[in-house]
């Protein structure tokens, strides 16, 4: 859904690259305690104001990706 490769644009090429795949992580470690697994901690961020820097037009073809300039100085 996200590669399109009738969109030659440099920008459409990075963003699917960076961002059509999104990110998750878990890390395991043994314990002395038995019973399961159990989510110590969460964490996300949020940036204020961001929510026109990434944007997906969803068409007939999958979605296509637009990125705002200020993506750049973001990350």
């Amino acid at each position: 859904l996200c590669y399109q490769p009738d969109d030659t644009k440099l920008h459409a090429f990075i963003s699917a690259a960076l961002f059509g795949d999104a990110v998750s992580a878990c890390v395991l470690r043994a314990d002395d305690q038995a019973g399961g697994f159990k989510i110590k901690k969460t964490e996300s961020y949020f940036l204020p104001k961001s929510e026109h820097y990434i944007k997906y037009d969803v068409k007939d073809t999958g979605f296509h990706f637009t990125l705002d300039k200020a993506v750049m100085n973001s990350i």
